[in-house]
């Protein structure tokens, strides 16, 4: 590291213009405390300010500066009014008013003295009094001595605040930054300098922090495109580097490729495996059977057969001696899992167990005494597998279904339960590469892209939610075809009550004309109750489910057909998405209606087109990132998807996307061709590449533990 740049960690409290008092502002502003943090903190507009000799019409609505005599003042005589100073210009003795609400007569006093000319800059306003113009200046954003008048001309950035700050306060904290940095050792390889162009470190800090168009505040611009393959290669620079040094350097059981039990559940199926599953099958027994412990992300579609192939994989591990524990995020989709599973294992010998909240007394502790035993070899639970009480004889699998529901310290508890255990994580929540790239990059991925045979393409129609009436009408022909319906209410975080609330209110209402056909569930009902409405609906005794997103995942009701989704606007495409792959599970075809309420918003009206045009989840998940960008993407901010100070996923100009994909892509692999050629990060590259992990706070390799 530079050491003249070491004062980029220390706290910008020590800058002068900042101090304790500020620090507080600029937590918020930056979302950090320390200078490079503030150095980070890129202008968003630019101004243009003119200096003006005259007062012309053109000038309305106009920044200007100018050189202005100040001839008499005149205080606000009651409240409400503004206190004005009347004066004019320098060169053209043309007429101007300063005008001041809430005004410190003191301070204009001071600065703006009688007789005096001064120089003010600001936006010109032109009011008419008795058809005549006069030209104002509301609220001057500058009013001081002749010898600043060249502070004021030109090209001004434009910085983002926040409550507390001004633009000239952030200014000259960042500036006082800038104007210490030196260059750096270059941790860019040569040929990826030369493919982008790209200006040295310092020199993008400085163009970027000197924008002089607009399009210089662009994120393809080309110091924005340098900074952003910085922060994206110290990123994944990070997570090859500690996936390296602690996940790899453990040894994992080396597994026999035995296809007793396998080859028993293949023969049993009553229909043929997709070319993806067997393909994700062969990657999870290729893993393994290696002496590393196997980090594989399991990444399909709604209803491509993941189950399927984790429970392959499962197999292979029991055949080999060893336990496998599955970890579900809801007792509904755990049960769910239960059923699937030893519906397809009828007539062999594994012996399987479940374990949630709702195991409580000698129940519990009967599967605990059998998993300490080796007398269970297959559990699947809730976070109920993980506590701490519960012991493994001898897991060897791992597999976490859903896995972006459970944050990294529950993940990490379950392959603490065997630290050499392999590892399967799964997501019915496709995924853009990119963000495969960001938050998976040190995990191996299959991809799960087919229908199994006989799964039914949704037709999605959108309705307004005041054609409720037609909408009920259908439902009727529906159940009377003997199909089943779910009717899905919004659920907003902001009320949960009021979700609730309209679940409920739904219910009463649909009650009234369906009867004991209906029935309801959500989060807040007893989890016996939740039970019970699943079961009448699942056989047959209910043909209306009324629910929250309690059913988003884990459902699976082959006779239901038709998913009505009400205030579809409300809900993101990750979740929508998930919603209508509860349906057309079976032989029928079938139809999502998205309802929609009034003063739909433009990215809300484009999420529901999306829905209309596309049954791929692959493809929506693109659409996702482009319409709200990584933060928000799919709804998954509290899994630990990256926030970037610089790359910009959002843009709705497909260049702007393609350029960040390429950078994201190429630093991706840079970074794994300095660790084939350096893995401990020793040589000069590799030291500049560690003073970049340690700007972007990613050197601790306790903070950049995964689990999955």
């Amino acid at each position: 590291m530079t050491s003249a740049n070491a004062y980029l960690f220390l706290s910008f409290t020590t800058l002068p213009v900042i101090g304790v008092k500020r620090k507080a502002f600029f937590n918020r502003l930056t979302s950090g405390e320390n200078n490079f943090d503030l150095l980070s903190h890129l202008p968003t507009n630019i101004l243009h300010r003119k200096m003006v000799g005259e007062m012309l019409p053109e000038h309305a609505d106009v920044l200007v500066t100018c050189h202005f005599i100040v001839e008499s003042h005149f205080p606000n005589t009651r409240r409400g009014m503004p206190y004005k100073i009347v004066g004019t210009l320098a060169e053209s003795k043309d007429s101007l008013e300063l005008v001041f609400f809430n005004a410190y007569p003191s301070f204009l006093e001071r600065t703006a003295k009688k007789g005096t000319t001064i120089v003010v800059s600001g936006k010109i306003k032109i009011v008419k009094q008795h058809g005549i113009d006069h030209f104002q200046m509301v609220h001057p954003d500058h009013m001081g001595p002749l010898i600043t008048t060249d502070d004021w001309i030109g090209t001004e950035r434009v910085y983002p605040l926040t409550a507390g700050l001004t633009q000239g306060i952030v200014r000259n904290a960042i500036d006082s930054v800038i104007k210490s940095l030196v260059e750096v050792d270059e941790w860019i390889p040569l040929k990826t300098l030369n493919q982008f162009q790209f200006p040295t470190w310092k020199t993008a800090f400085l163009m970027a922090h000197a924008p002089k168009e607009l399009s210089d505040l662009a994120p393809i611009a080309l110091a924005r495109q340098r900074l952003a393959y910085d922060e994206l290669f110290a990123q994944q620079l990070a997570q090859h580097y500690y996936r390296s040094l602690e996940v790899l350097s453990t040894k994992a059981p080396k597994l026999v490729n035995t296809s007793k039990l396998f080859k028993q559940l293949i023969d049993t199926l009553p229909f043929e495996l997709t070319g993806d599953q067997k393909r994700a099958i062969g990657d999870v027994i290729q893993d393994i059977l290696q002496s590393k412990p196997m980090h594989r992300l399991l990444q399909g579609d709604v209803g491509s057969g993941k189950t399927l192939v984790a429970l392959a994989s499962a197999l292979v591990a029991i055949d080999n001696g060893y336990q496998v524990a599955l970890l579900a995020p809801t007792d509904i989709l755990a049960r769910q899992h239960l059923a699937t599973i030893q519906t397809l294992l009828v007539g062999m010998p594994v012996r399987i167990a479940l374990l949630t909240g709702r195991e409580k007394g000698l129940a519990r502790a009967k599967i605990l005494k059998e998993l300490a035993e080796h007398r269970i070899d297959f559990i699947i639970g809730t976070h109920a597998i993980i506590q701490e009480d519960v012991v493994y004889a001898k897991l060897g699998l791992s597999i976490v279904d859903e896995q972006h529901r459970f944050g990294v310290k529950q993940r990490l508890e379950l392959t603490q339960k065997a630290s050499q255990a392999h590892l399967l994580s799964m997501t019915a929540t496709p995924i853009p590469r990119t963000l495969l790239l960001a938050n998976y990059g040190e995990m191996s991925v299959s991809l799960l892209k087919e229908k199994p045979p006989g799964r039914k393409e949704v037709e999605t129609r959108t309705i307004s939610v005041e054609r409720l009436a037609d909408v009920v009408s259908f439902v009727e022909n529906v159940i009377a075809r003997g199909e089943k319906v779910f009717w899905v209410c919004p659920l907003v975080e902001e009320s949960e009550k009021l979700d609730l609330a309209a679940a409920e209110d739904r219910y009463l209402v649909l009650e009234k004309i369906f009867g004991d056909k209906v029935v309801m569930t959500h989060g807040r009902l007893k989890a016996q109750d939740k039970e019970a409405a699943m079961q009448r609906f699942a056989k047959g005794d209910a043909m209306l489910l009324v629910s929250t997103t309690v059913i988003e995942v884990g459902v699976d009701v082959p006779a239901a057909t038709v998913m009505i989704i009400e205030h579809a606007e409300r809900f993101g495409l990750a979740q929508l998405h998930q919603l209508r792959g509860r349906i057309g599970r079976g032989q029928l075809e079938g139809t999502c209606l998205l309802l929609y309420g009034k003063n739909v918003s433009f990215i809300s009206r484009q999420r529901l087109q999306m829905m209309k045009k596309t049954n791929d989840g692959f493809e929506l998940a693109e659409a996702d990132l482009r319409l709200r960008g990584g933060g928000e993407m799919l709804g998954l901010r509290q899994s630990g998807l990256p926030k970037f100070k610089f790359a910009d996923f959002s843009a709705e100009e497909p260049e702007t996307y393609d350029v960040m994909q390429n950078i994201y892509e190429v630093a991706d692999q840079d970074a794994k061709e300095l660790l084939a050629d350096d893995a401990r990060l020793t040589s000069e590259r590799g030291a500049a590449a560690r003073f970049l992990l340690r700007l972007f706070n990613l050197d601790e390799a306790e903070r950049l533990k995964r689990a999955g």
